[in-house]
């Protein structure tokens, strides 16, 4: 979980992170167990081609909507 400072506000933000030496956010969930067999790896790496804070966490809203 990443706390970023928008303005005024202090947004947390789940499965959002920026990996050392890149400048732009990725959106990382783990595979939930009943599913593991489909996927090669255990967790779920999406680059969310931006380096905006606010873009990022848009994205990483809709990205978690995407994998429920």
């Amino acid at each position: 979980m990443v706390l970023l400072a928008l303005g005024a506000f202090n947004v947390s933000v789940k499965y959002l992170f920026k990996p050392k030496g890149r400048r732009t956010w990725h959106y990382r969930r783990h595979v939930p167990s009943s599913v593991k067999a489909h996927y090669a790896q255990p967790h779920i790496l999406k680059s969310l081609q931006t380096e905006d804070d606010v873009k990022a966490a848009k994205s990483a809203y809709l990205s978690s909507g995407e994998v429920r």
